[in-house]
């Protein structure tokens, strides 16, 4: 009984959360337009909450949205990293072993670029953790 409510409340919690970012990322698009970098930083989040409730394919859709606006030269490479990382998730979720390997492989030459060796040796960790490598 008291797990199923914490579930409850969490999922509570992750709908707080996901109208707090639809909120986000309609006034970032209305202000910004639909194909601004900054709208990544409503898209993530919100493909974070799906990846959390085990909806890696609504996660996928709105991490390629959030890489299609990142993309160079307008993007900051720490945020395409993240979101490599996250669709590296969504794909393992998926069970799709090979896309994430090849997206670890992305987000590593992200934080490369961006000189976050600190992110990159994480990457590394988790990467190793769930049976993926990243190249040296």
């Amino acid at each position: 009984r008291r797990q199923r409510q914490m579930c409850i409340r969490d999922r509570e919690r992750w709908g707080d959360a996901r109208a707090y970012f639809l909120e986000a990322m309609s006034i970032d698009q209305e202000v910004l337009g639909p194909s601004h970098p900054d709208l990544a930083y409503s898209l993530v989040p919100l493909a974070q909450i799906h990846l959390a409730e085990s909806a890696p394919t609504e996660a996928l859709a709105l991490l390629d949205r959030a890489t299609q606006v990142q993309q160079p030269p307008a993007g900051h490479p720490s945020m395409r990293a993240d979101i490599h990382k996250l669709r590296a998730e969504a794909f393992l979720a998926k069970r799709q072993r090979g896309a994430a390997k090849t997206e670890v492989e992305l987000a590593a030459a992200a934080f490369d670029e961006a000189s976050d060796s600190a992110s990159l040796e994480k990457l590394r960790s988790w990467a190793s953790s769930n049976g993926l490598s990243v190249p040296e």
